[in-house]
């Protein structure tokens, strides 16, 4: 009542009537919980991921999101997404960004349960992964905008929908942060360049049934 009292006093009796019925709608809103007794966060993960399949299916990228339990790795992607420019490139999906960062930190696939461990290890603050993605962060960051940079200013992609596959992001940054983040030499812009267009005019190539395998190959 307190309430309807303050914004009657802001807005007309229709506009009233309206806030009135959407705040009831919420009050009176059922909700279910599932309680899970456990303190394994594996088992609550298993159980967030089997719940939601049975509705609508998640993506990769819900399903990884869903692994990242520390504060500090959601930020790092939010605010390194937040940097990109073109801003248009900011659409760019979080499991590309993952797949940047595991594929740097020296995973042997960025797909199926090896990704899967290594996201784990990387929450798990008492690892060997997680310092080192805390001691590498601020350079794979830079990696990874220097990649999305060189694509735009050297490459010509003007937008992230131009782009023809966004793992193409990933793999260059791997380049970037292997070459200490430091601009290519001729030698190499003109390699990136048939890379790129070898993979663009491919559909294959990053795409269907043996595109981990490419990718893999491109980065080694």
């Amino acid at each position: 009542k307190e309430h309807k009292k303050i914004i009657s006093k802001k807005f007309s009796k229709r506009r009233v009537k309206k806030i009135t019925d959407c705040c009831e709608t919420f009050y009176n809103y059922t909700f279910a919980f599932i309680t899970i007794p456990t303190r394994h966060y594996e088992h609550i993960n298993e159980a967030f991921i089997r719940v939601n399949s049975a509705g609508t299916p998640l993506s990769t990228a819900d399903k990884l999101m869903s692994m990242i339990t520390t504060f500090s790795f959601r930020h790092d992607i939010e605010r390194l997404k937040a940097q990109l420019k073109p801003e248009d490139f900011r659409y760019i999906k979080d499991e590309n960004i993952i797949q940047a960062i595991i594929l740097i930190l020296g995973t042997k696939s960025f797909t199926g349960l090896i990704r899967d461990k290594l996201i784990k290890n990387i929450n798990d603050t008492k690892s060997v992964e997680h310092k080192n993605y805390k001691e590498n962060i601020d350079k794979i960051k830079k990696a990874i905008r220097k990649s999305v940079d060189y694509l735009v200013n050297d490459i010509r992609v003007p937008s992230f929908n131009l782009l023809p596959f966004p793992l193409m992001i990933p793999v260059l940054s791997v380049f970037f942060y292997n070459n200490d983040n430091k601009n290519p030499t001729p030698k190499q812009r003109k390699e990136i360049k048939k890379w790129f267009w070898k993979t663009a005019v491919t559909p294959q190539s990053y795409s269907g049934g043996g595109y981990t395998k490419n990718v893999m190959a491109d980065v080694i």
